[in-house]
């Protein structure tokens, strides 16, 4: 048998590239080298069909065949858009689920139960923003959950009822601070609770109606520090409490507060803690008025500091400088030498004379008398320089009602003021005691302009002085038919 000769080839089997001629079988190989080369670096530049994968029915609301379907299915309103994506059962919407709004933004997803809003892991969205996660129950939020305001940018966690926080739960400042928490109900604390600043410091806490404190709760200042203490009548100090100099973190006055003001019997404290007077106040000050009529051992009875004696003529004065106080009166009032006071209270004489000379102090001028009868004196008239009178009637413009030449009123309050009295000499004569005499006028004296109010048969005497604010001078009350 002869050799078998090789097949001829011709130009149809070569193609040219550039100048160089390469056969048709050697490109061939070449492309399919390289396809199967960038597959294996890139893969399939598309996916294949998934023929096994479910594809979800859609159908219009008025779709009679929807009442057939129970499975997953895509609802459309009448203009083709969706508005519900999720599980049916027999064509309602039952089991979980996303709502969509007409301009196509997501309402709700989660579980649904016949069309309602219904069971654990929702989310509520308005305008594209979450503003509830948690349980729901009839379209409401109802259970555990988390909501959020879009418009304060607080967020409340805890137990709602009916859409509302309802029992145990929190609110948190936007940026997520603590802000109240405690028992709610319809969104206020109502119970026991606590509010917050921005910084956690706490505000206020104790019984909340309403969202305000009502009943026993406590207030702090800025820091943190205790201000009030004691009953509440819907947020406002009422009832029996203490009010507290916060930097100094103790009492200020205490007693019983009537629509946030200190009322009727209370105690005024001194910044050390000190108690410096007890009896009837108006507005964290003594009511003086409340002394008109009673004598002075009833005065001394209410104030744990000190009077000082102011003495001109028939006219006493026991002064109280703290409170900027004057209570009057027109009754006698006896002064003896400080040193035959120390002799009275001398129990037990020495034995020789000489001990008896050494024992006793140097004289030291005038005190009230031992003798005095306090309950005589009886206060006429109070004063209050520098300040008005507390819960005092006050002048409704500023044209003077009356005038009078100056007297012991203005020596009085501008000595207790500043040290002067103009228009009468003042000496020490004691330890509290003062005297004033009247000096001689060196010509023509002015009048000093009073302004005239009553209340409750007590007449006010408001005095400023002549400069250009017309500044508070001083206020006197007296009873109207008094002395």
């Amino acid at each position: 048998m002869g050799e078998r000769s090789a097949p001829r080839r011709g130009p149809e089997d070569y193609c040219r590239i550039g100048p160089v001629y390469v056969r048709r079988q050697l490109v061939l190989l070449l492309l399919i080298a390289g396809s199967i080369a960038v597959l294996l670096l890139f893969g399939l530049p598309f996916s294949l069909p998934d023929h096994g994968a479910r594809q979800i029915p859609a159908c219009r609301y008025d779709d009679p065949a929807l009442a057939g379907i129970s499975g997953l299915v895509q609802v459309l309103d009448a203009a083709g858009r969706v508005r519900y994506e999720g599980e049916v059962s027999a064509g309602t919407y039952t089991g979980r689920g996303q709502v969509f709004g007409a301009d196509g933004e997501l309402v709700y997803d989660g579980p649904l139960a016949d069309g309602v809003y219904e069971g654990p892991d929702a989310k509520v969205y308005r305008s594209g923003v979450l503003v509830y996660a948690g349980e729901m129950a009839g379209n409401l939020y109802q259970g555990q959950g988390r909501r959020f305001d879009p418009d304060t940018g607080i967020v409340s966690q805890g137990q709602f009822s009916k859409g509302f926080m309802e029992g145990w739960g929190q609110e948190f400042h936007p940026g997520g601070a603590l802000l109240r928490e405690g028992v709610f109900s319809r969104d206020l604390l109502e119970g026991e609770g606590a509010e917050y600043g921005r910084d956690q410091t706490l505000l206020r806490e104790g019984t909340f109606s309403a969202g305000r404190l009502h009943g026993e709760g406590r207030e702090y200042a800025v820091g943190g520090k205790l201000q009030y203490e004691g009953q509440f009548w819907r947020g406002v100090y009422h009832g029996h409490g203490v009010l507290y100099n916060a930097p100094l973190g103790v009492p200020s006055v205490s007693g019983t507060f009537v629509y946030g003001k200190l009322s009727g019997l209370g105690t005024i404290y001194h910044p050390s803690g000190q108690a410096l007077y007890t009896g009837q106040v108006c507005g964290e000050r003594p009511r003086a008025d409340a002394f008109l009529g009673l004598p002075l051992s009833e005065v001394e009875s209410a104030f744990s500091i000190h009077w000082q004696l102011y003495s001109c003529g028939e006219i006493t004065a026991f002064a109280y400088p703290y409170f900027n106080l004057m209570f009057v009166t027109e009754s006698p009032v006896p002064l003896a030498p400080a040193q035959e006071e120390s002799r009275r209270e001398d129990p037990e004489p020495s034995e020789s004379p000489e001990d008896d000379q050494a024992g006793l102090p140097e004289p030291s001028g005038e005190r009230l008398s031992p003798d005095a009868d306090k309950g005589d004196i009886i206060i006429t008239q109070v004063l209050s320089y520098g300040q008005p009178l507390s819960c005092a009637a006050q002048p409704q413009d500023g044209s003077p009602s009356g005038r009078h030449l100056p007297g012991w009123r203005e020596w009085f309050s501008g000595f207790a003021e500043n040290g002067t009295a103009q228009g009468a000499f003042v000496r020490q004569s004691g330890p509290f005691v003062w005297r004033f005499t009247p000096r001689p006028p060196a010509g023509e004296e002015a009048y000093v302009g009073e302004l005239l109010s009553e209340y409750a048969d007590v007449e006010i005497m408001t005095v400023r002085r002549e400069d250009k604010d017309m500044s508070f001078w001083y206020q006197t009350a007296k009873w109207r038919d008094g002395p």
